[in-house]
């Protein structure tokens, strides 16, 4: 099978906020005190700075950093929805990179681990219900496997998104 047309990503860098991984309103708006409005903005942000301005005590900064990977997940694998990302960041495959080369299994294998867990159990309960909007441009349900979103081990995600301008070197 030849590769889609075009390739579409559930996230931008100069989106809102809200509309990042594990970003709800109320947590959105407690990061625009800390002057975070876009996506872009969160993954430039340095994460023990924002916990510090951020008062929250679920804003920490190692949660910080683990919407920066997601965000950065979503950016960069086409069709990769917010949840997916949520579910390979709490298994521990924070990049694209250790995505694209991790052997199926052991992916699979973490992923599974992780949904029988609190933490799991609230990624999937706080998901999106399904609905024609989790289905690829071909019509097929998007997942994480290689098939959704043409993940390869080879591919520079760069290329098809670009969020080189807007994250810490």
């Amino acid at each position: 099978m030849g590769e889609t047309a075009e390739k579409r990503f559930c996230l931008a860098i100069d989106d809102d906020i809200v509309d990042a991984p594990s970003i709800g309103p109320k947590t959105a708006a407690r990061l625009r005190s800390a002057r975070i409005f876009t996506v872009c903005e969160l993954l430039d942000a340095d994460p023990e700075e924002v916990a510090t301005i951020v008062t929250a005590r679920h804003i920490t900064a190692q949660a910080v950093r683990d919407w920066q990977d997601q965000a950065r997940l979503v950016i960069s694998v086409p069709f990769l929805r917010s949840t997916h990302a949520q579910l390979l960041v709490g298994s521990g495959f924070r990049t694209y990179e250790a995505v694209a080369l991790a052997d199926q299994a052991t992916l699979m294998s973490a992923i599974v681990k992780l949904a029988t867990t609190r933490e799991g159990q609230s990624i999937l309960r706080n998901g999106p219900r399904r609905s024609g909007e989790d289905r690829g441009l071909d019509g097929k349900r998007a997942g994480i496997g290689t098939s959704a979103g043409g993940l390869n081990r080879h591919a520079d995600p760069s290329a098809d998104n670009d969020i080189s301008g807007c994250t810490r070197p």
